[in-house]
């Protein structure tokens, strides 16, 4: 049996946000791969590229691509998110904040 020769070429299907973090996460962890990002319609449900803010965690993800806090908070002008108000999430649901 013939070993099949080692992948060297991924693509990426998607766009937006979750396309570009995938594709950098790829080619962070392994350099020599190349990585091609093939562009997709964006989905009215894809609410993770549509969505302003992330979770406290995303620290970790731009840590292991190497985004420091000056390139996430300086450089893109954001701030730190300190919890998420969902209002009218439900027909009859009071509104309420989940703090970090």
């Amino acid at each position: 049996m013939t070993a099949a020769p080692p992948i060297s070429t991924v693509a990426v299907a998607g766009s937006g946000l979750t396309a570009w973090s995938c594709a950098t996460a790829l080619k962070r962890r392994i350099p020599l791969l190349d990585v091609k990002l093939i562009r997709t319609p964006q989905t009215p449900d894809a609410l993770a590229d549509r969505m302003i803010s992330s979770l406290p965690s995303i620290h970790g993800f731009h840590e292991d691509i190497g985004l420091t806090e000056e390139d996430t908070i300086v450089r893109a002008e954001s701030g730190i998110r300190l919890g998420t108000l969902f209002d009218g999430w439900a027909a009859d649901g009071p509104a309420y904040v989940h703090a970090y």
